[in-house]
């Protein structure tokens, strides 16, 4: 049988020759047993025997090119270059031909698995990738002829995904010659693809949390392809569940292989453990100027006017090339050539219109910037990024009651976080978010924002779970510390709890919002902390936005904490409501926004503060009942508020 030619039979059992097997755990090729097989020499008439008390099959050695598939056995690369078919961008099929990138991945991966290691990987890829889902493929495909009974499973994040991915596996088994070309089980094909040596694919869609539940958890796996993780809906469930099945040894296989979505999430979180070694993960990234294919032909007058340009640094030679200005000196960071920044730049201005954010998302430098710029984050990016000049080591401190007032006491084991102590004539606001203690899953969070004028600059902060009535206490030094500053905690829930303790404490500057008074017929400043609604919550954002633009006002935060939690908050994919991204908090952000819109919008707020004076004693709440309703305030509030020398 010519080579390319189709057979009905898989076995390959020859009278007195012997059969080769690929190990399913060792990878190695040995000289009998249950797998694919195909005919040598050098077994005795025993073993021959033994396979045909099997029942397998036997035909003419001269049918069969021994050589050829020994080396496609042995060899993945020279099996993607005679057997692994693929449609290019021009719809024709042709031999899959590993690029760089993928020759590289190939090494790592091949020297990993013949080593006895299990192979795993976390790709970030490119929204136009490198071939990175093809070449998974390729692998699978390649262990699964290969081997009897060896169980893979692929979770794409949506149907139309899920069809893709059959298709290109389908695509590749029917191309193959016969040599190789197993039989498949067609009955099962919409579950994925089923060979009669055992061995399978499964592709499966991710879904919904409940559906990931269920995904994988009753299989036996020797390999998983998890693709777009950064976009499934449950990911943290449906993977812990799968991963469950792959018992790790010598062949096994774990891939993560995502585009961006975003500083937050799942894959992002596996990604950065893996990037700097918290996991055994490889991360693997490959840059736009890394893939082959992106490149444009120079003209003889681009190439003369590119090597003016990069000698003389002349605007007139670049523009006469058609070049784009290097803004962010991209060229001589990477070595670029003239035909790479033709691309970039024709890229640049024709597929992500002019938008630098959407091409560092689209085809990024590194793999900084591309989670910066994906997903739909909340605040920009951009904005983000120059908060991270401002960064410092806060210093960990206590505040306990001295002769004259609180002292300062610096120490490792500290509550408070500081970065400025108080300075005489600055007003501050200390702002908070409420959780309700103990073993919650959120956090409560306290920050101290002093107020320069058009900027307010973050000088302490506190988070942690306790109850509400102890945060109250630490609001109370803190504030009085600093100056008397305006305390504002969030009023939801929990929040209530924590404001009237702090009237118990007799604290001396509580931020009251302004609510129309039916009572008075007019708008009074009458209601305690702020309350977080979803009428509210667009005016935090906007307050916090234009704080972070810093065109007329300006934000300065120095904890590295609430940097991060600012680039977790995002915009849900399911809801489109803005909050947290899975696995983060944004409690710390909410107490950031609430500073924003009372620097902003509250111009009377310094008439709030009080001079500083020396702790008295608490003064007890006469009007709790207040705290209870959100509603209408009674008649009298006022003169009560008054007798308690609240206002």
């Amino acid at each position: 049988m010519a080579k390319g030619a189709k057979r009905s039979e898989r076995w390959l059992v020859l009278d007195k020759d012997a059969v080769f097997n690929r190990h399913p755990d060792t990878g190695e090729v040995s000289t009998y047993g249950n797998a694919w097989r195909y005919p040598t020499e050098g077994l005795s008439d025993e073993m021959v025997e033994e396979a045909r008390e099997q029942h397998l099959l036997s035909i003419d050695p001269d049918d069969v090119d021994e050589e050829y598939v020994l080396a496609l056995a042995e060899d993945f690369r020279f099996f993607c270059e005679h057997e692994v078919k693929i449609v290019n961008q021009d719809g024709k099929t042709i031999p899959f031909l590993l690029n760089k990138p993928q020759q590289r991945i190939t090494k790592y991966s091949l020297d990993t698995l013949l080593a006895g290691k299990p192979l795993l990987l976390i790709i970030l890829k490119l929204r136009q990738e490198a071939g990175f889902s093809t070449w998974v493929a390729a692998l699978i495909t390649w262990l699964c002829t290969f081997m009897d009974n060896y169980q893979a499973m692929v979770v794409s994040h949506d149907e139309d995904s899920t069809d893709t991915l059959l298709s290109k596996y389908q695509f590749m088994h029917d191309n193959m010659s016969g040599d190789i070309c197993p039989d498949q089980d067609r009955s099962s094909r919409k579950l994925g693809m089923f060979w009669k040596n055992g061995s399978s694919v499964r592709i499966a869609t991710a879904g919904t949390k409940a559906v990931a539940d269920k995904k994988g958890r009753s299989k036996t796996l020797q390999a998983v392809h998890f693709s777009e993780p950064g976009f499934y809906q449950a990911a943290r469930d449906l993977v812990t569940g799968v991963k469950s099945t792959v018992k790790l040894g010598p062949w096994k296989i774990i891939i993560f292989e995502s585009t961006p979505n975003g500083r937050g999430g799942y894959f992002y979180d596996e990604y950065q453990r893996a990037k700097t070694g918290k996991s055994d993960y490889k991360a693997w990234f490959v840059p736009w100027h890394a893939v082959p294919t992106n490149t444009v032909e120079a003209m003889p007058e681009q190439e003369r006017a590119w090597d003016e340009w990069r000698k003389t640094g002349r605007r007139s030679a670049r523009e006469k090339g058609g070049f784009t200005e290097d803004t962010a000196d991209r060229i001589d960071r990477f070595e670029l050539t003239a035909e790479q920044w033709l691309w970039w730049g024709n890229t640049y201005r024709n597929v992500c219109d002019g938008d630098e954010e959407r091409m560092s998302q689209e085809y990024p430098d590194d793999d900084v910037s591309c989670f910066l710029s994906s997903g739909r984050p909340v605040f920009s990016p951009k904005h983000l990024e120059r908060q991270r000049a401002n960064i410092h080591e806060p210093e960990m401190f206590d505040l306990v009651d001295g002769p004259s007032g609180l002292i300062y006491q610096e120490h490792r084991g500290g509550q408070f976080r500081g970065w400025l102590q108080p300075e005489p004539g600055t007003h501050y606001i200390v702002t908070a978010d409420v959780c309700s203690g103990g073993t919650a899953q959120d956090f409560s969070t306290i920050v101290v924002w002093a107020r320069r004028g058009y900027m307010i600059e973050q000088v302490a902060s506190y988070v942690g779970r306790p109850d509400p009535d102890e945060l109250a206490v630490m609001i109370d030094a803190l504030g009085r510390f600093y100056n008397n500053a305006i305390a504002c905690p969030e009023s939801n829930t929990y929040g209530r709890h924590t404001i009237k303790e702090l009237r118990k404490l007799g604290y001396p500057c509580l931020y009251r919002s302004v609510e129309w008074s039916k009572a008075q017929g007019k708008i009074v400043r009458n209601k305690l902390g702020f309350e977080t609604t979803a009428k509210s919550r667009p005016m935090l954002i906007s307050a916090a936005r234009k704080y972070m633009r810093g065109s007329t006002k300006r934000l300065v935060v120095h904890d590295i904490d609430l940097v991060e939690e600012i680039g977790h908050f995002c915009y849900s994919m399911r809801t489109n409501k803005p909050e947290a991204a899975d696995g983060h908090h944004d409690d710390y952000v909410f107490a950031m926004m609430i500073a924003c819109l009372l620097d902003d919008e509250d111009s009377d707020l310094d008439e709030q503060q009080k001079p500083v004076q020396s702790r008295t004693e608490p003064a007890w709440s006469k009007v709790s009942d207040v705290f209870e309703d959100l509603g209408e305030e009674p008649q009298g509030i006022a003169e009560e508020l008054a007798a308690l020398g609240l206002i």
